[in-house]
């Protein structure tokens, strides 16, 4: 005979009646730990596997927002593109004959953003110059090029 604590079955029927209202108030944006924390906050003890059980029962599921990004490139400009002249050539053998740049941004604790201009050389895959900064002006470019002249 297993046994049974005395509150088992009243605290469970008032965690459950209490989820698809926990639930509700969040708007879908609480999974089943922060739930479980919120029912908990409430006095009702409930399992985080138990939990996730009964939101798959009543097919509550959570919203997983999308990250964000910035936007940092304008692709319907309607100007001009360059040419990508490396298609065409066959891949270097010697190091320092062709680099490569890119610029991409970096989430900071803080929740602003850095961003990042890195110049390649193609035959070695070593990063020869690079600059970081809080905004993307020309000097980005600029200093990172100078780097890689410097290495």
């Amino acid at each position: 005979m297993a046994k049974s604590r005395p509150d088992a079955g009243s605290g469970r029927v008032g965690a459950a009646a209490r989820l698809g209202e926990a639930f509700g108030v969040h708007q879908r944006r609480y999974g089943n730990r922060r739930l479980r924390v919120a029912l908990r906050e409430q006095g009702h003890r409930v399992g985080r596997q138990r939990l996730r059980a009964a939101m798959q029962r009543r097919s509550l599921r959570d919203l997983q927002p999308k990250a964000y990004a910035p936007r940092t490139t304008d692709s319907a400009h309607g100007l001009r593109c360059a040419p990508n002249r490396l298609l065409d050539q066959p891949k270097p053998t010697q190091a320092n004959r062709v680099w490569v740049s890119d610029i991409t941004y970096l989430p900071l604790a803080d929740g602003t953003w850095a961003y990042l201009c890195a110049f390649q050389d193609v035959a070695s895959k070593h990063v020869v110059g690079w600059h970081a900064a809080a905004t993307m002006p020309e000097e980005l470019v600029t200093t990172a090029l100078q780097r890689g002249f410097l290495s």
